[in-house]
């Protein structure tokens, strides 16, 4: 929470040593990452609790999924759309949660 709340006074353009162009997308971006690392949190339990039982290859293959179907969404998103630091943040997080909130279920 408090990074959500300070994330508007922060300057990310002198932070990162970034053009003035990208001003707005940044701090969009921050919070989508920091967001979606918290959500990894409670949804790496399955993880694990299936190593935990003794089966690493399911845990490692959950894991190894969620790269796959993130790298595959990166490329199309550059093929498909103009570039936008946004979008890919995006395809960069989404994908693996997803994977993973279907291995919780």
């Amino acid at each position: 929470m408090l990074f959500l709340l300070a994330n508007h006074f922060l300057n990310w353009t002198n932070i990162l040593s970034i053009s003035e162009s990208m001003q707005s997308e940044i701090p969009k971006s921050a919070v989508m990452v920091f967001t979606y690392f918290c959500l990894q949190f409670v949804l790496r339990i399955i993880t694990t609790l299936i190593i935990g039982d003794r089966q690493r290859e399911k845990s490692s293959f959950v894991d190894v999924l969620g790269q796959i179907v993130s790298l595959s969404l990166i490329l199309i998103l550059i093929k498909a759309t103009q570039g936008s630091f946004v979008t890919l943040g995006l395809g960069l997080c989404i994908s693996p949660r997803l994977v993973l909130i279907a291995a919780n279920i």
